[in-house]
């Protein structure tokens, strides 16, 4: 095998202690351009209208709602949930972008329907636009609650919840990523579908295909309610037609195998 000579090996010698000094250089000079760089505002993150948006501002009526809001319910008694102060305060917590603002309406809303003893006046319901409509996960939980709550309990009445344009809201929550939600969607759906009134109005605005498809889902909580809504629909003839059409016979066989004994009532 041929070796180097002693001058080829000084050649290769110098050669590596070249590429060594080269890579130490081009090494200072990487960390160098990132150096002077990374500081550079043109680098740096800029902030849009929607980062705006993401972080509203608490507005001073806001405040002045919040706090009146706090110091009506350290003042109610338990006989006095509702009176136009707090109409006020859930009307102007509801409407705002600051999704701790939205929960507090909510939870304020849940509290009544957990202690109305009578019926809730036209004029409460308004602020369910917002609340059903809001993007946080907890507002729509709290408030889908108290409606059916309020629902069942007969403090409101069905028709009215319809007429006033909450249809529409709570159908959208069918379509909603979580299963509490989509739990007390269905059963708000069943509530309004007792109502001969209301059944036609759900079908025409798109309600049975959600319906069920949660019927096929895999929370039991969901799939009762879900039947349970078909069930009360079906009561009307045009809309048992339509829900052959739409094939929910298999679908509503398949629930009479469930071990859910709810779900099979619903489907008997």
């Amino acid at each position: 095998m041929a070796t180097f000579c002693d001058s080829c090996r000084q050649h290769l010698k110098n050669f590596m202690e070249w590429i060594e000094r080269a890579s130490e250089d081009l090494l200072e000079k990487i960390k160098e351009f990132f150096r002077n760089v990374r500081c550079c505002s043109c680098l740096k993150p800029k902030r849009t209208k929607s980062d705006h948006r993401n972080m509203p501002v608490l507005q001073q009526h806001e405040k002045e709602a919040a706090q009146e809001f706090l110091q009506h319910i350290e003042e109610a008694s338990e006989n006095n949930v509702i009176d136009m102060e707090s109409l006020k305060a859930l009307q102007t917590l509801a409407a705002s972008e600051n999704p701790s603002l939205q929960q507090s309406a909510a939870l304020y809303y849940l509290h009544i329907s957990e202690e109305l003893k009578s019926e809730l006046p036209e004029e409460y319901l308004e602020p369910y636009h917002n609340l059903l409509q809001s993007s946080d996960l907890e507002v729509q939980r709290k408030t889908s609650l108290s409606l059916v709550n309020l629902l069942v309990e007969g403090n409101v009445n069905k028709e009215t919840v319809v007429q006033i344009g909450l249809l529409e809201p709570i159908l959208e929550l069918l379509g909603s990523g979580d299963a509490t939600v989509q739990c007390n969607s269905c059963a708000s759906i069943a509530s309004l579908a007792i109502s001969a009134f209301n059944r036609e109005l759900i079908a025409s605005e798109g309600g049975i295909n959600p319906l069920l498809v949660l019927a096929k889902s895999y929370d039991p909580r969901v799939q009762q309610n879900a039947v349970g809504a078909i069930l009360n629909l079906s009561r009307s003839e045009k809309i048992q037609h339509l829900l052959c059409k739409e094939k929910a016979l298999p679908v509503l066989i398949l629930h009479l195998q469930s071990p859910d004994s709810e779900v099979q009532v619903n489907n008997q």
